[in-house]
C-alpha cells in the first residue's frame, strides 16, 4: 500500500516523515539508521544492520542464583514494622 508524503523544509534540510506502518515493515524504530540511495530515479532506504543478539537460556539465567539469594536475604526485612513514613 503506497503512502503519499509531502517533503517539507526544516532549516537547510528537507524532511520526509515515514509512517509507522512502513517503519514496522522495515523493522526499524525512530533513531535507527537508514542508508539512502537513488537507483533509476527511485529513492531506496535500507536499515543499517544492527546486530540482533540471541541469548541462550543459560546466558539469560546467569546470576539467577545470586538474585534468589539476595531476595531471600531481604525477605525477612520486608516483614519488619514501619520505622518512618514508608508505606
Amino acid at each position: 500500500m503506497p503512502f503519499v508524503r509531502k517533503i517539507r523544509r526544516q532549516g537547510n534540510s528537507a524532511i520526509l516523515s515515514i509512517p509507522s506502518a512502513l517503519l514496522r515493515r522495515l523493522n526499524v524504530e525512530p533513531h535507527d539508521l537508514l542508508t539512502l540511495d537513488v537507483q533509476d530515479g527511485v529513492l531506496i532506504g535500507r536499515p543499517v544492520g544492527r546486530p540482533s543478539r540471541r541469548y541462550t537460556l543459560a546466558e539469560l539465567l546467569v546470576g539467577a542464583d545470586e538474585l534468589a539469594q539476595l531476595n531471600a536475604s531481604v525477605r525477612e526485612q520486608m516483614d519488619w514494622p514501619s520505622a518512618g513514613c514508608e508505606l
